[in-house]
């Protein structure tokens, strides 16, 4: 009896270490999109999610915005607060709300153009130049993440399904005396 338990133990460990390894390379793919959007979607309305511009890179936090003070944590974790966010500048992504901004929280872009004060003039016609050369994001990265989806769902599926057809075939063999 404790063998079965035993077995059963191994094969929902393999499968758990094999999800963590492949939700842990989607996030790192996604440049932490994956983990940030289950964190804001659970929250279900408290926090915000923050597509951060930096010089060289595109990537995402999770803020939360009190009393039109939004506050996030940068990628090398210095926390920075934004103050005086306008409604009009957040949109809506694949069900959670999101607001763009530069790294260093001078700069914050909306979807119908408007920038917010204190910005110069280079870095906003560089990150202007960005978003516009970047058309329909929404559609293409929920191709995307639906694309991630049923691979994942196929591999899974399959891989359950032979994880029990190798199980079935080591327990004939063992019924039948041939290993024990």
């Amino acid at each position: 009896m404790s063998s079965i338990i035993v077995q059963t133990l191994y094969f929902v460990a393999s499968y758990v270490g094999l999800f963590i390894i492949i939700f842990g390379s989607l996030n790192w793919l996604t440049k932490n999109f994956l983990w940030a959007f289950l964190r804001v979607k659970s929250s279900q309305g408290k926090k915000i999610l923050c597509k951060i511009h930096s010089p060289t890179d595109i990537y995402f936090s999770i803020g939360q915005l009190e009393d039109n003070i939004l506050r996030f944590k940068r990628r090398d974790k210095k926390k920075s607060i934004i103050s005086a966010v306008s409604p009009d500048s957040f949109y809506s992504m694949c069900g959670v709300f999101v607001i763009e901004h530069s790294e260093d929280a001078k700069t914050i872009f909306s979807k119908t153009g408007k920038i917010s004060e204190g910005s110069d003039g280079r870095t906003t016609d560089n990150y202007l130049n960005r978003i516009i050369k970047s058309p329909q994001v929404e559609d293409k990265f929920r191709q995307i993440m639906i694309a991630l989806m049923v691979v994942l769902l196929i591999g899974v599926g399959a891989s359950l399904y032979f994880g029990f057809v190798i199980y079935d075939k080591l327990k004939v063999l063992q019924l039948a005396g041939v290993i024990q």
